[in-house]
């Protein structure tokens, strides 16, 4: 039995580890590393989780599952000290500590991906371009038209939009993922010379064009010395400017964070900004979208709420319907 899964974010590692023992599971990935949005980007002595920023543990089997990994101290709770901002004055501020716990991987983000896909096979640097149903199987096909093999199943983990380009358009849920619209946004990584003396370690900003501000210094194994600040915008503001030019958007992020926080930003000695052309989804009930009769199956964050537990919950949902499938 051969499995193909498509991304290698915690959906993709969640599904692969489930289904590992039921064949031969193999993981592709268009980038050179591993982990989709749990993401980390170095520019030395600065490093900077540009994707997710933390992520919540509410539900009872997410909770048995991320165990294992805070014992390892891969995952740690981030106690950080949290304001929120509007218009331009603080409106509630508190210290996040058990009673709420939010959690990182350590000593960055990516960190839990790489420990989740130990003893997976993955093949990174390779871009699925088609899926083709054939009487052998499903053919993968890349971005060079090279056929990468036949598999019994295929399990996209992609975004939605990027999931409708390369699947086949007969599937029975196609038109239903089609209608699923992901928001793009911005993150902004500056990197400074001396700490900024914020007054916090973690911000929401309401109504305006960020809404998001973080010193990612401060979380657990971080180089504490160096001092970085993530920066994310709303997705109103980037789903409108998603075709600005970087030097624009670093611009006017830093315009506007400076004002909101007191500070001038254009004293960071490293400036980045990430494009994330799908970054959050609307919320909806279903975890998973399968074809049983053409054997492809579809997850990730997007299926649910864009969220890391949600990413977990589609893609242990996926791997026990094609567990079933298969028994």
């Amino acid at each position: 039995m051969k499995i193909a899964i498509i991304g290698s974010g915690i959906s993709a590692l969640t599904a692969a580890r489930n289904l590992n023992n039921a064949g031969d599971v193999t993981i592709f990935d268009k980038s050179k590393g591993i982990g989709g949005r749990i993401a980390t980007r170095r520019a030395d002595p600065f490093a900077f989780d540009h994707g997710a920023q933390y992520f919540l543990i509410k539900n009872n089997n997410f909770e048995s599952f991320v165990s294992p990994f805070i014992e390892k101290g891969v995952v740690k709770r981030w106690d950080a000290y949290f304001k929120e901002f509007e218009g331009g004055k603080v409106i509630s501020e508190r210290q996040w500590n058990e009673s709420f716990a939010h959690y990182v991987g350590a000593p960055n983000m990516n960190a839990f991906c790489k420990s989740l896909a130990e003893n997976l096979k993955i093949i990174k640097k390779t871009r699925i371009h088609q899926v083709i149903k054939s009487d052998n199987g499903l053919k993968l096909i890349d971005d060079k038209d090279t056929e990468l093999g036949v598999f019994d199943w295929v399990v996209s983990t992609v975004p939605s939009r990027q999931a409708v380009d390369i699947l086949p358009k007969n599937l029975n849920f196609i038109d239903e993922i089609t209608s699923i619209k992901m928001s793009p946004c911005f993150t902004l990584m500056l990197g400074f010379e001396k700490d900024l003396n914020l007054g916090f370690d973690a911000a929401m900003i309401h109504n305006e064009l960020i809404s998001w501000a973080s010193v990612n210094s401060s979380k657990p194994d971080r180089r504490a010395n160096d001092f970085s600040l993530v920066i994310q915008s709303t997705n109103r503001w980037a789903d409108k400017n998603l075709n600005l030019d970087k030097n624009s958007v670093i611009s006017t992020m830093i315009s506007e964070a400076s004002g909101i926080i007191n500070r001038d930003l254009n004293v960071a000695i490293h400036k980045e900004v990430h494009g994330w052309h799908f970054a959050n989804a609307p919320k909806r009930d279903l975890g998973v979208f399968i074809d049983y009769d053409m054997k492809i199956a579809a997850c990730g964050d997007w299926c649910m709420h864009g969220r890391v537990e949600s990413a977990y919950l589609s893609g242990k949902e996926t791997a026990s319907k094609v567990l079933e499938a298969l028994a």
